[in-house]
């Protein structure tokens, strides 16, 4: 699930080239992704793709404005292979699934 949800999230910043706020990210996932998702998730996929390189959120006035980095190839086989690989370590590094598990042992 992490996966697809932030390539949900790229399609939507790549269809909107000005960026989108974490607000109207978090409407969009709920609306056409799924109903059960928190803004909390969305914004930690958010930040993953920011930590990857993927995105950029930069402050214009009170809103966080999330955009897409220059780096970004939307149609790039290699591209995709890379943040794939990248982005599943980078968020269970930075979230872990199992955190509860790893405290305990």
């Amino acid at each position: 699930m992490y996966i697809t949800m932030a390539l949900y999230i790229l399609k939507l910043l790549h269809r909107n080239g000005d960026g989108m706020s974490l607000t109207e990210i978090y409407r969009h996932v709920y609306r056409n992704y799924s109903n059960r998702v928190t803004f909390e998730t969305v914004r930690r996929h958010v930040l993953t793709l920011e930590n990857i390189g993927a995105v950029k959120t930069e402050y214009k006035g009170r809103m966080r404005v999330v955009t897409l980095t220059e780096n970004v190839n939307m149609s790039g086989v290699k591209w995709a292979y890379k943040f794939f690989t990248q982005f599943e370590k980078t968020y269970e590094n930075l979230w872990g699934a199992n955190r509860e598990k790893r405290n305990d042992s």
